[in-house]
């Protein structure tokens, strides 16, 4: 993701951009050639541009839609499918901000000369010499503290499982593929385990703006012994990224989009026939009589509307027991106006004075987000 959509803008500058500029996802869509489109995508997206979700999409977020669909147009699904890495959790540069936390636990345990180098210099097709050394080297960072600090094993998961792995800049260790995002997502993984830990069967999960699917991948991996009912919950085409990757790693479950399911008897008789289920978000209003035990937001509250953070608060309240996010120090919303959010305010995120705090931590990497687990019921 371009990190300098998240920063200040002038006054004129975010008026402009939340009131003037033009960024209907629906009008370019209808005009759309849709030549390289998947019918399942172009169903999914139709059915989405009909419904309550599309109404309160952010501008931010039909920009980057518009943005994603002329890519899928011009590439295919899947090479848009590695492009679009590059919208989520990939770092091509790096500052004291995002490092410190990091290189200070090396320092601090005399660690810092045993960082690994694994391919520091190699280049990338769709990355520059500075930008792939910089990948390769917070890579390298990044596996150095999951190897000493953690649990390197875990990374055990992916090594049968490397859909698209080979069209994406990754490095290869003792035989696994190893990117950004797998890491990252053992590393958030950690966290969510302690949550759960504490179900020993049946567990019903809810993640919300999961993108292309790492953490689903990595919790679903990890958790293959538990009946896990997954929600994913997103608006195409990051929905459809999710389910191609799902549906190619996971053959033995049972898998559905909830197109054109609007009621809670029709979303209950489908919770019940499918293992891992994709959802609209406003199909959350639907879920009802369902005990969610874990509801999960990584890098996606602090890209939304405040009407849209409230949204999902709400519905986190109603349905959940615990509730796990992961968002920056700080951040303006794009495209919106009003859109200063801050991980120091708890009213930035309407988080209730209700719920409980198991923890507030600074990441490892990057050092200014924070990761936050709540008990709400």
């Amino acid at each position: 993701m371009n990190e300098s959509w998240f920063y200040e803008k002038s006054f004129w500058s975010r008026f402009k951009n939340a009131y003037i500029k033009n960024v209907s996802f629906k009008s370019f869509w209808n005009k759309l050639d849709k030549k390289k489109v998947d019918k399942e995508l172009s169903e999914m997206i139709d059915f989405f541009l009909n419904s309550k979700s599309y109404k309160s999409v952010s501008r931010f977020w039909q920009n980057i839609n518009i943005r994603h669909i002329n890519q899928i147009n011009e590439f295919g699904i899947e090479n848009f499918a590695t492009r679009a890495e590059f919208d989520y959790f990939t770092f091509v540069k790096f500052d004291d901000q995002s490092i410190k936390n990091i290189i200070e636990k090396f320092d601090k345990d005399l660690k810092i000369d045993s960082i690994s180098n694994f391919h520091i210099f190699r280049k990338y097709k769709d990355l520059n010499y500075t930008q792939s050394i910089n990948y390769n080297i917070i890579l390298n960072l990044l596996y150095s503290y999951l190897k000493f600090y953690s649990d390197s094993s875990l990374l055990e998961i992916y090594r049968d499982n490397n859909y698209l792995m080979e069209k994406t800049p990754h490095i290869k260790i003792d035989g696994i593929k190893i990117n950004h995002d797998r890491i990252n997502s053992v590393l958030e993984y950690v966290n969510i385990k302690t949550i759960l830990d504490k179900y020993n069967d049946n567990v019903n999960i809810v993640e919300i703006g999961a993108g292309a699917g790492r953490v689903t991948e990595t919790i679903l991996s990890h958790q293959k012994d538990k009946n896990i009912k997954y929600f994913i919950v997103d608006i195409p085409p990051a929905l459809y990224i999710n389910y191609l990757r799902v549906k190619k790693n996971f053959s033995d479950k049972r898998i559905g989009i909830a197109n054109n399911i609007n009621s809670t008897s029709e979303l209950t008789n489908f919770y019940k026939n499918n293992d891992i289920i994709f959802l609209l978000p406003h199909q959350l209003e639907i879920l009802k009589d369902i005990n969610i035990n874990l509801f999960v937001a990584i890098d996606c509250l602090h890209e939304m509307d405040k009407t849209s953070i409230k949204y999902y608060m709400e519905n986190a309240h109603r349905l959940s027991e615990h509730f796990y996010f992961k968002i920056w120090d700080e951040t303006y919303v794009p495209y919106s106006f009003k859109n200063f959010l801050s991980a120091s305010d708890e009213k930035s995120y309407y988080i209730k004075s209700s719920w409980q705090k198991i923890y507030k931590k600074e990441s490892v990497f990057p050092s200014n987000f924070y990761e936050f687990c709540y008990k709400i019921k």
